[in-house]
């Protein structure tokens, strides 16, 4: 097992597979701006804590946590760097009734989905319990929302667009204070002549 995850000792980690967004920062701050201006008590997301989550995993035993990273390896020599780019505002659980306001991809293939899926099957297969949405929303949370507020408006923008060339195994860290999120381990998309 590497360092990273040798203060585990026996333990478990609440892991989380992730795609990293540095190219739209600009963006995502521009839209987190307006969304803290609209809606009073919002309470943004940290910046450093902006991520599009593949695969959330939950807790996983340190003695399971070497299996994991050999099984997302394994996904990501199979699959194959994808376009994405993000410009649209969105909320759970509605835009009537907005609680989380996001920024969701404008522009993206099936290639995300298509990875979300393999990840879902290959942690099922080491008898994990991914979390089971019923459908994948690829999507960055701008702000959560402390009270009701007014419906949210719709709004895009034309946002960069660029490749994913890897994922993430990220971990939910909690100490004294609030959580972070410490990316642990990067997995490049290997396979550039995959078709499916």
């Amino acid at each position: 097992m590497s360092s990273a995850w040798n203060r585990l000792d026996g333990g478990s980690a609440r892991l989380f597979v992730a795609l990293g967004v540095t190219p739209a920062r600009e963006l995502l701050a521009r839209a987190q701006g307006l969304v803290c201006e609209r809606y009073r008590g919002a309470v943004p997301t940290g910046e450093r804590d902006w991520h599009v989550t593949l695969l959330f995993i939950g807790a996983v035993a340190a003695r399971a946590v070497p299996g994991l990273v050999e099984t997302l390896a394994q996904v990501a020599a199979q699959s194959r760097p994808f376009p994405i780019g993000f410009g649209r505002l969105g909320a759970f659980p509605s835009a009537r009734r907005p609680r989380l306001v996001y920024l969701a991809p404008n522009r993206v293939g099936p290639e995300a989905a298509r990875l979300h899926r393999r990840l879902a099957a290959a942690v099922t297969a080491l008898e994990l319990v991914p979390d089971a949405r019923p459908r994948f929303e690829p999507h960055v949370t701008l702000a959560r929302l402390t009270r009701p507020g007014p419906p949210l408006s719709p709004w895009e923008a034309d946002g960069p667009r660029w490749q994913v060339e890897s994922f993430a195994l990220v971990e939910t860290v909690s100490f004294h204070g609030p959580s972070r999120y410490v990316e642990r381990q990067a997995f490049p998309l290997q396979d550039r002549d995959l078709i499916k």
